[in-house]
């Protein structure tokens, strides 16, 4: 009489043998479930524009990262805010000198901005702050180096981001 086993590699047989050791006693069901809702939305400056007017009467050589400095007044309201922790980001094109500054339709005059008045903004980096208060915001004019700036008007924008930590 001639017998044929086949035997099992080590390692099934091992998993074989944990599976029958011992039944389950008990199992259950989970449910996962939630309401996914649109975040509450905040307003910027009552959805307008918001304007930062230099003036008409910036003197050329007087342009130099301190003077012309102006707020950027603006309001924020965020109904039923899902948090009070709120993160702000200004986003812009950087002009081509300085560090972070924004780049304006002037060739060699770009826009420095600050919160809480003294500490530098670079764009695209974010502001963390505490609803309903709300960063306090300032610009001011910046003449490249060893730059000679021409009479004239000029323009910059940047978009202002809120959102919710």
């Amino acid at each position: 009489m001639i017998s044929v086993t086949k035997s099992l590699p080590l390692g099934m047989m091992a998993l074989l043998g944990a599976a029958w050791s011992s039944p389950a006693l008990a199992d259950a069901q989970i449910i996962f479930s939630g309401t996914l809702i649109d975040s509450p939305t905040c307003e910027i400056n009552n959805n307008q524009r918001i304007d930062v007017p230099f003036g008409d009467d910036l003197i050329t050589t007087r342009v130099d990262g301190v003077n012309y400095k102006k707020e950027i007044e603006y309001t924020l309201n965020c109904e039923q805010a899902a948090s009070n922790a709120m993160r702000m980001t200004i986003k812009g094109t950087t002009a081509p000198f300085g560090s972070g500054l924004l780049t304006t339709n002037k060739t060699g005059l770009g826009i420095q901005l600050y919160v809480n008045t003294t500490t530098a903004l670079t764009l695209g980096s974010g502001v963390n702050f505490m609803y309903p208060g709300k960063p306090v915001l300032h610009a001011v004019p910046v003449a490249q180096d060893n730059k000679t700036l021409t009479a004239g008007s000029f323009t910059g924008s940047a978009t202002m981001v809120i959102e919710y930590q």
